[in-house]
């Protein structure tokens, strides 16, 4: 029997993740929007609407760093490099799902008024699932912003773990067979 590596213990720590909504529950639990996302195919618990995203701000300034094919391979599979917790605003979480909230109202009035039809506004809400999944991917995140974001700057030491791709599999494997699983909230 080996002995268990003290550094499997902190890179587990490093690169331990949770998942995020793209449409967080709340959407779905109002009425009007829930039935118009319902009537899109948007589902809340469906694999398509989490997207797994690293806990550790280290980890996610790794990702941004990381090798071209890493990011590529880890974007493609579905992972977050944002969610609230980088933004210094109070209030974050609110302030984004005021945002979709707001834009998904305003689809549906548009097809009230006759200014849309359904399937304009299904295909709408559809797109803004889209940009949603791709914002919070951050492809064009700067990592020194995020570093920065996140006080960083002066403690370079902390922030100096890498991504490989053996890493990036494991972790794309993982969050994959997780996925499949019911949300927990």
């Amino acid at each position: 029997m080996t002995q268990p590596n003290p550094n499997d213990a902190q890179a587990e720590a490093v690169f331990a993740f949770d998942f995020i909504f793209v449409f967080p529950p709340a959407l779905f639990e109002d009425p009007k929007i829930g039935s118009a996302l319902a009537d899109a195919g948007l589902v809340c618990d469906a694999r398509t609407n989490r997207m797994p995203v690293f806990r550790n701000q280290v980890a996610r300034i790794a990702l941004a760093e990381a090798q071209d094919r890493v990011k590529e391979a880890m974007w493609d599979a579905g992972w977050a490099l944002l969610d609230e917790s980088d933004s210094l605003e109070d209030g974050a979480h609110a302030k984004r799902l005021s945002r979709l909230a707001d834009t998904i109202r305003d689809k549906i009035s548009s097809e009230r008024e006759g200014k849309i039809s359904r399937r304009v506004r299904r295909i709408g809400l559809k797109q803004l699932h889209a940009f949603e999944v791709e914002r919070l991917k951050g492809r064009a995140m700067d990592p020194c912003a995020l570093k920065d974001a996140n006080g960083f700057a002066e403690n370079a030491a902390e922030a100096s773990v890498r991504l490989e791709m053996w890493e990036a599999q494991t972790l794309i494997q993982m969050a994959d067979r997780l996925r499949g699983a019911p949300a927990s909230s």
